[in-house]
């Protein structure tokens, strides 16, 4: 009868669950948690799948939301998870989507671990406003030479003047790419979260 917290990891670009399995290991997001690694339907190539169509910013595509959306709602009804401790994660693509998904509510997350999130536009002020009074928590890691950095920071400070706990990660001489000792940058966004 218990109910569990639900870690979503959405994948990057080109990419698939397989993927996002060997970079987002369950030991560093932690124990009585559900985690769910989804999957566009969207082939990109043999072994990758897209959140878009033809690499249009993913966040004016609502096709990419309403499938994580879709699955986010398959997961609730198959599960026993607590709707109130929901986090999206995701790199790229999937950032991208853990973001906005969870910064304008589409689903009810209590927080968020965007790493490069693919944004062209950034989080509005007033949308993470509305974020910090629903209480949503977060995690933003960004290479400082990354094409996602200016966007980034934009949102990183919204979110900040909005009063939302972010935890705000330039990495130095990095690109668009996961951090060094990931699973610790992991660990410490869970418990963030969490806490």
């Amino acid at each position: 009868e218990s109910s569990y917290p639900l870690v979503m990891i959405i994948h990057g670009g080109n990419q698939s669950i397989v993927k996002a399995m060997e970079r987002w290991d369950p030991a560093a997001i932690g124990d009585d948690v559900i985690i769910a690694y989804v999957q566009s339907s969207w082939r990109a190539d043999t072994k990758g799948y897209r959140w878009d169509l033809s690499g249009f910013d993913i966040y004016s595509l609502p096709t990419a939301q309403d499938e994580v959306l879709g699955l986010y709602q398959e997961i609730v009804e198959k599960y026993p998870v607590d709707t109130g401790q929901v986090t999206l994660a995701g790199f790229s693509q999937g950032g991208n989507l853990a973001l906005f998904m969870a910064a304008e509510g589409t689903i009810p997350a209590r927080g968020f671990i965007a790493g490069c999130p693919a944004i062209r536009t950034p989080v509005s002020l007033e949308t993470a406003q509305a974020a910090a009074a629903r209480g949503l928590r977060g995690t933003i890691f960004v290479g400082a030479d990354d094409w996602t950095a200016a966007p980034a920071e934009t949102t990183a400070s919204n979110f900040e003047e909005a009063g939302n706990p972010l935890n705000h990660i330039v990495m130095e001489d990095k690109g668009h790419e996961f951090p060094d000792r990931f699973d610790d940058v992991l660990r410490e966004s869970v418990n963030q979260i969490y806490r």
